[in-house]
């Protein structure tokens, strides 16, 4: 394996559905996630620990003493500063002949396409509608898988969006959300420490499986998956394509 050292990943290659070769395939992805707080920490940790070759992380904001409370890769001393720059000096210690990319601005519409052009596949780690209606529409036209992720509270939810032909959307999901909607986030609604973390896990197992082609033929690949972790309650709704959804379908903006 090319720059890739065996005895790190053993566990993976040990695996028969992942191998050299799909170790490989993972030292060869590049992987955006929007948004480094209480799902991109625990995302970008398990990505960087997996060994994507490629790890790009977008954010503008600070990091808060009220960040500390869920927001793992993030100390005391790291206040004030950029979240991105602080995650990339303490990823880049993780790293394996693997590549960084800080990006100190919030994703948007001008910038959103150039940036994920560079990457095969998004992890949506935001608390921004707004951000999740730009990844979608962005990750449609290029024909990109992406990954959503949402807590609140004691409960979570979490959606592979393989924008494949016949598969739903984001806003096949959620259609009554647009630019004007107002959601709660974190910060605002309040959330139990663990649960952007176990969210943020299961995205970075989301992304591993799309990159080892782990879904193919998986009847489950189209549901929502909507988790209550007070009474550890998992249940899947299965989502059709809406074909007058306003961002995929006949009735396309």
């Amino acid at each position: 394996m090319n720059n890739i050292n065996y005895s790190r990943y053993e566990q993976h290659i040990e695996l028969p559905k992942v191998g050299l070769e799909g170790q490989e395939k993972i030292h060869s992805a590049r992987v955006l996630i929007v948004g480094s707080g209480g799902l991109g920490n625990p995302v970008a940790l398990y990505l960087t620990a997996s060994g994507i070759g490629k790890i790009g992380i977008i954010d503008a904001d600070r990091v808060e003493e009220s960040n500390l409370q869920r927001q793992i890769l993030f100390s005391n001393e790291d206040v004030t500063h950029t979240k991105v720059s602080v995650a990339k000096s303490k990823l880049d210690l993780m790293a394996s002949n693997q590549k960084i990319v800080a990006y100190p601005y919030f994703l948007d519409k001008k910038n959103a396409a150039s940036i994920i052009g560079d990457y095969d596949l998004v992890i949506d780690a935001t608390d921004n509608h707004i951000a999740r209606l730009i990844i979608n529409k962005v990750c449609l036209t290029q024909k990109k898988p992406w990954i959503y992720g949402s807590v609140y509270h004691f409960e979570g939810q979490v959606m592979t969006f393989n924008n494949e032909e016949d598969s739903p959307c984001f806003t096949c999901v959620f259609s009554d959300i647009n630019e004007d909607s107002t959601l709660p986030t974190c910060k605002s609604a309040g959330i139990l420490s663990p649960v952007p973390g176990i969210v943020g896990c299961m995205q970075a197992n989301e992304a591993l499986k799309i990159i080892l082609n782990l879904n193919s033929g998986n009847k489950h690949m189209h549901e929502l998956c909507l988790i209550d972790f007070l009474n550890n309650d998992f249940k899947k709704i299965n989502i059709l394509k809406n074909t007058l959804c306003n961002t995929c379908g006949m009735n396309e903006a």
